[in-house]
């Protein structure tokens, strides 16, 4: 385990935060754009989360809280939380604290601009007064990202959500996929219906914009787009526990297209909005998240491969009225921490996301 930094008592870290300021020296200067939380039950996510922090506070600058939280679940094999001793003196049975900076040179005189990372390990038991404990230690008056890393629990806290500006999840890591695809629906929900503002994030969703983006804009012209409602047939090939990323990109289709399920499954079957079926395959192979989107219409085809490592999508298209088109276009940086990056930067909604969702629910039972 990397140093955590300096352990600090809670009702004591924003005065150890001035102190570390006060001794820093002229040259550095604290800058904050947004409160990032990150919530994990995974202690071994140390090291990854804190690394992860400290590139993005170096084009984002930010309040970091890390939160580790004790999972008594009865399949953890992880210590408990009084055995966890980093060099520091153990200031609760409940909750413990540690802040550090990360900072990086700005300009040419020297300046460094340095974001706060304040990193809290708590027990379960501490885990129920997260807002109190946690959330109290916000920059006040900067948006409130919350990063919650693993599966939902099984309840939905009003009174929390309305804590949270944004919040980021991955289903890509889920496994109990239906279950936490309901939960997000009422996280949604309170969005909608009540004061809750939480504006709602999943990377695995993120991941496949450039796809969905490089697909949309084959049909952006006179000849294809007909053809776009006329697809009948569909082939997603997607890799070893990307099964969740290719549904959303279905649902994505589905959504737009106006199509109803009449049989889900990865061999399903659809009806359109003229009340033509429409046959998609799903089908895991080796390769990378989405290895292969293939649309056929009865007088055209639309094809985009990616093969592992390849920064690249391969893009085809040909018909009876269409001119064979063979492209290869290029894909943005994808890894984890320009995906994050991206959406930190981003003030905007993902409208067409629990559109997505909805539409495949029937493949989540």
């Amino acid at each position: 385990m990397t140093s955590l930094g300096l352990p600090v008592e809670l009702g004591s870290i924003e005065k150890e935060l001035g102190r570390l300021w006060e001794s820093s020296g002229e040259k550095k200067t604290r800058a904050s754009l947004i409160n990032l939380a990150i919530y994990t039950e995974e202690k071994e996510s140390i090291d990854q989360n804190t690394a992860l922090i400290r590139e993005i506070a170096g084009r984002h600058p930010l309040r970091a809280l890390l939160i580790i939280a004790e999972n008594q679940s009865p399949t953890s094999h992880l210590p408990p939380l009084t055995t966890i001793r980093p060099a520091g003196r153990i200031v609760s049975n409940q909750a413990q604290a540690w802040i550090t900076a990360h900072c990086y040179m700005h300009g040419k005189q020297g300046e460094e601009v340095c974001s706060e990372q304040i990193t809290f390990l708590l027990s379960h038991q501490a885990t129920e007064n997260l807002p109190g404990i946690v959330f109290s230690h916000c920059d006040s008056d900067l948006p409130l990202v919350f990063w919650r890393q693993g599966e939902f629990s099984l309840s939905v806290d009003e009174e929390f959500w309305s804590f949270v500006d944004r919040l980021i999840f991955d289903s890509h890591d889920w496994t109990h996929l239906n279950e936490q695809f309901v939960l997000v629906n009422k996280i949604a929900e309170l969005s909608e219906h009540t004061s809750s503002k939480t504006e709602l994030c999943d990377l695995n969703w993120m991941r496949i914009f450039s796809l969905r983006k490089t697909l949309a804009a084959m049909f952006d012209c006179s000849v294809a787009t007909p053809e776009l409602w006329k697809i009948n047939n569909v082939t997603l090939e997607y890799g070893t526990h990307y099964y969740s990323t290719a549904l959303l990109l279905l649902g994505w289709l589905v959504s737009q297209l106006g199509w109803k399920v009449i049989t889900p499954g990865v061999n399903a079957f659809f009806q359109d909005a003229n009340g033509n079926n429409v046959k998609v395959a799903l089908k895991e192979v080796e390769g990378c998240g989405i290895s292969r989107v293939h649309l056929q219409s009865q007088d055209a085809e639309f094809l985009i491969q990616r093969s592992p490592q390849s920064q690249y999508f391969h893009t085809e298209m040909r018909g009876s009225s269409i001119s064979e088109v063979i492209k290869a276009v290029r894909i943005p940086r994808d890894r984890l921490e320009d995906i994050l990056l991206a959406e930190l930067a981003r003030s905007g909604r993902h409208p067409l996301y629990t559109k997505a969702v909805k539409a495949i629910e029937l493949f989540l039972k």
